[in-house]
């Protein structure tokens, strides 16, 4: 394990309901799991500090993104002094390394992650 890894944890998990034709907003899917991710690790929506997405926000092909960081951090109203979302990345896992690189460097202390789909209900 290198230094990077012995700096970061992962404290906190959350997830959205989950179905076909929900008749809900994806950015509302999206904000529902990371504030239950947030109350999982035992944290207020003002300790985030850094935000880290896969694969952020996308038009094509439908449903594949249902949110970016931009629109995260404004319904949040999260202060952050990092974040990263992008397509050019390792997958979902990506936002995850990122983050333990970006709390490893002293960029941030808490990272919110999250990658939202909603291909299920997009028609």
């Amino acid at each position: 394990m290198g230094a990077a890894e012995r700096t970061a944890c992962i404290t906190g998990a959350g997830q959205s309901d989950i179905g076909r034709r929900l008749g809900r907003e994806p950015l509302e899917l999206t904000l529902d799991a990371c504030l239950a991710a947030i109350e999982d690790a035992g944290l207020r929506v003002a300790d985030i500090d850094g935000l880290s997405t896969y694969p952020g926000s996308l038009n094509t092909p439908p449903g594949f993104s249902g949110g970016g960081a931009y629109e995260v951090i404004d319904a949040l109203r999260l202060n952050v002094g990092w974040y990263d979302s992008g397509l050019e990345t390792s997958g979902q896992l990506g936002s995850v390394i990122k983050a333990v690189m970006a709390v490893a460097a002293g960029f941030c202390n808490h990272v919110l992650c999250f990658r939202s789909v909603w291909e299920g209900s997009a028609q």
